[in-house]
């Protein structure tokens, strides 16, 4: 098992460094879906979602909140999931909405060979789950793995 983080500020690293593997899941997941088999962008970014979604939980567990491993893996997971279905329900309203505010913006532009339907998806893509990542730190934190400062380190 790893060592819980000795700070909030390892913690948060350790949760950025999660983060960026789930990124690259969700990045790569949502241009296969929406790019190369042409699925509509929000049921790309669901499946997307959810796929970084299970692997999110299983390395939070175990790397930006192990000592919360004792406690109940399937509460752990429901809140997670809860957490993680209102960022999907953000994520979902915003996504499509920047999508078409950044295809205008970007409309004829090409940059480094990327299309500008590349350019808006992910530009809207990288806005809104920025939003999201700030819900799911602080609320996986607080609520699914209950970790609570050490009065100590006050």
């Amino acid at each position: 098992m790893i060592p819980k983080p000795k700070s909030e500020i390892r913690r948060f690293l350790r949760f950025t460094m999660v983060g960026l593997v789930n990124t690259i899941v969700d990045f790569g997941v949502l241009n296969l879906l929406a790019g190369k088999l042409k699925l509509q962008i929000v049921p790309s970014q669901t499946i997307s979602f959810i796929t970084s979604v299970i692997v999110s939980f299983f390395l939070s567990r175990a790397v930006v909140y192990p000592e919360a491993g004792k406690n109940r893996t399937s509460l752990q997971m429901t809140k997670f999931i809860v957490i993680n279905l209102i960022g999907l329900g953000i994520r979902s309203l915003m996504l499509p909405w920047l999508n078409r505010l950044f295809q205008v913006s970007f409309q004829g532009i090409e940059l480094f060979g990327l299309t500008s339907e590349f350019l808006s998806r992910n530009a809207a893509w990288a806005i809104s789950t920025s939003i999201v990542i700030l819900l799911n730190f602080f609320g996986n934190r607080v609520w699914t793995f209950q970790i609570q400062p050490d009065k100590e380190r006050r």
